[in-house]
């Protein structure tokens, strides 16, 4: 019983340690700029895989952390060197120009693609226009949507035919 016990610890901390691993080994950056108001502007969006991925999935969240100033007229452009994970997705339906706003993209491996690499690529642009408001400042953040099943998390990535 003990040495059963003993192999259940081993294996729940390797579990544990494997998990905190991949989640601590992928990251995404968006940029930051600033702007004058009613001007159109963007920002990149970088994806740091620890490892090679066949999958990606990206929630950001814009939203106003002081004043009045917002974004509008969110659009995601692919970047053009982005050219494996030809199997994508931009959700822009949690956009309607009132903070918070909810951005989902998500790339995955197609048939004949090859996975991306491990390293920092420059996936895509969040493309904008200020607001005409004389102060404020916005974040973009990762976000966590929950849908009917498990919460996708923006660090994790799993293979997914759509969005939900």
């Amino acid at each position: 019983m003990q040495k059963r016990t003993i192999y259940s610890l081993l294996l729940t901390s390797f579990v544990l340690a494997f998990a905190v691993t991949s989640a601590m080994s992928q990251s995404v950056t968006v940029g930051s700029t600033g702007v004058l108001r009613c001007v159109s502007s963007s920002v990149p969006i970088s994806v740091d895989a620890g490892t090679d991925i066949n999958a990606l999935e990206i929630i950001l969240e814009v939203q106003t952390t002081s004043g009045t100033g917002f974004l509008e007229g969110l659009t995601v452009t692919w970047d053009p060197g982005f050219t494996t994970l030809s199997n994508r997705i931009v959700k822009l339906d949690g956009v309607d120009g009132v903070s918070p706003d909810t951005v989902r993209i998500a790339a995955l491996l197609d048939a004949g693609d090859q996975c991306l690499a491990a390293g920092v690529t420059q996936v895509a642009t969040l493309g904008f226009t200020s607001s005409n408001d004389c102060d404020g400042t916005i974040e973009i953040i990762g976000a966590t949507a929950t849908c009917p099943n498990p919460a996708i998390s923006p660090q994790r990535s799993e293979r997914r035919s759509s969005l939900c």
